[in-house]
């Protein structure tokens, strides 16, 4: 598994490299819409190994959703800055996720690496 760098957009000042505390190399990564997928869903999913960004927002109300056995509470979030390892300013591509939502909405962002083998729409 390689490291990887984000263009903008979500990850924090420092870990963009702009300031705020410190700053993390990653290796650049290509990326396109074609290995992008984005939707809402009531059922279980498993994202396949090798995720460069991965995002999961719970959008029910009242009842959690469970992300690899961590219950997320409602409107709660997981997102692969939870993944970062950052006393080693690093952050490995990201390994299988598997989402229980127990007919629950939740919304999902996955992107791979333009030479990943996954096809998005499968998920």
């Amino acid at each position: 598994m390689g490291t990887i760098i984000s263009g903008g957009g979500i990850w924090p000042q420092a870990a963009a490299g702009g300031g705020g505390g410190g700053s993390i190399t990653f290796t650049k990564v290509n990326r396109d819409g074609t290995k992008e997928r984005r939707d809402e869903v009531t059922t279980d999913k498993i994202i396949p190994a090798g995720w460069a960004i991965l995002d999961i927002v719970s959008m029910d109300l009242e009842n959690p959703i469970t992300i690899n056995g961590k219950t997320i509470r409602p409107g709660g979030r997981w997102n692969s800055q939870d993944v970062i390892d950052w006393p080693a300013n690093k952050q490995e591509f990201g390994g299988q996720v598997t989402i229980n939502s127990g007919g629950k909405l939740y919304a999902f962002h996955v992107i791979y690496p333009t030479s990943s083998g996954v096809d998005v729409n499968t998920i």
